[in-house]
């Protein structure tokens, strides 16, 4: 039996780089052929896909400097184009700083909506933060823009009521002026808002670069190597080729239910089966025909419909198919861990063809 100071389970992006930045001589086990986690990037007859669609926004400068400098990764630089289909019709993202494409009627109910806001509370972050994710969006934007978009939209992406939602998954709380959002109801917006209004892609093979530069400065990753035990009592992780390894500290980057449910803290395993989670299927369909010049993403809040975003990869990665066939990647949330994926590619592509008028494509070639 191999005995280490420290190991690693899972070479997604979190293990890669706590090898790199902590040893990069300590073992790192993976139990898919390739790093990447769900990071990776699908090459099928020249056809580049994401697992879903992933693109970096770099504010840290320290981060900037690792990524083009230390790994040396090509990149290329976008400004966000987003757009959402609502009410009928396409209008650019945000929502509540582009209420001037909407019908007049959900335009004024978004209005009368601001009207119903208190200052003080909107003013107030730990006023925001404190109670549900529906709260957040009736005291932030009025009952018109949460009931038009936040509140339908974050229950697709989730699967969960927002009322039964807090705030501490968000990584900023969205609160565009209200006099923006007034202004803006009645001239086209030209104000760029968001944390993710700039982009970053690989130029060359995908998502699957950035994970393939952060193995190649390490020294001990195994490949195929899927552990389904370990005995915390005695510090070991049991493969099922058999290996076995000894360890002072492991580091897991395994989704939590599944990490304890391979220990033997039976007193932890109750727990975890109460943990909740929403899994991200994307449904990559391959097309002939075109997608709307230069948008990168289109968000779907109608209930009807039923995934929340698509993504059009074209737009910001050349290569992501050998001639001019698009891709379009399509998520859908999820919390049930028992849907038939099959069923659920079949919904999308009917859905996908409803409204597939909106980008002009003329034929759905295959979908992965």
């Amino acid at each position: 039996m191999e005995k280490f100071d420290t190991v690693v389970l899972g070479a997604g992006l979190t293990g890669l780089s706590f090898a790199f930045h902590f040893d990069k001589t300590i073992p790192v086990y993976e139990k898919q052929s390739r790093v990447g986690g769900l990071v990776r990037t699908e090459d099928k007859n020249g056809f580049k896909f994401d697992f879903a669609p992933h693109l970096l926004h770099l504010r840290s400068n320290y981060v900037k400097n690792l990524i083009f400098n230390t790994l040396g990764l090509q990149m290329d630089k976008h400004n966000r184009k987003a757009v959402i289909y609502c009410d009928e019709r396409i209008i650019p993202y945000p929502f509540e700083l582009n209420l001037y494409g909407l019908s007049d009627k959900v335009k004024n109910e978004c209005l009368k909506g601001l009207e119903e806001l208190e200052k003080n509370e909107r003013d107030n972050l730990e006023v925001l933060q404190s109670g549900s994710y529906e709260d957040y969006a009736l005291r932030a934007f009025g009952s018109g823009i949460a009931n038009h978009y936040l509140l339908p939209y974050t229950q697709k992406v989730w699967d969960t009521d927002p009322s039964e939602m807090t705030c501490e998954w968000m990584r900023f709380l969205p609160t565009a002026k209200l006099e923006q959002i007034k202004r803006n109801a009645n001239q086209p917006n030209s104000d760029r808002f968001g944390y993710n209004s700039e982009f970053y892609y690989p130029s060359r093979y995908g998502i699957q670069e950035l994970a393939n530069v952060f193995a190649k400065k390490l020294s001990n990753i195994h490949l195929n190597e899927e552990a389904f035990e370990i005995d915390t009592t005695n510090k070991i992780v049991s493969f099922v080729n058999g290996k076995q390894v000894h360890y002072e500290t492991l580091i897991s980057t395994l989704p939590l239910r599944d990490l304890v449910n391979m220990t033997d803290l039976e007193r932890l395993k109750e727990l975890a089966g109460e943990l909740k989670s929403t899994s991200v299927y994307t449904i990559n369909l391959v097309v002939t025909g075109k997608v709307p010049e230069g948008v990168h993403w289109m968000y779907f809040p109608d209930s009807d419909i039923e995934f929340y975003r698509i993504s059009f990869p074209k737009n910001y990665f050349l290569n992501c198919t050998p001639n001019d066939e698009q891709i379009i990647a399509v998520e859908v949330g999820s919390r049930d861990k028992n849907l038939n994926i099959e069923k659920i590619r079949q919904r999308v592509v009917r859905s996908t063809i409803k409204k597939v008028i909106l980008w002009k494509t003329n034929t759905i070639k295959f979908n992965i």
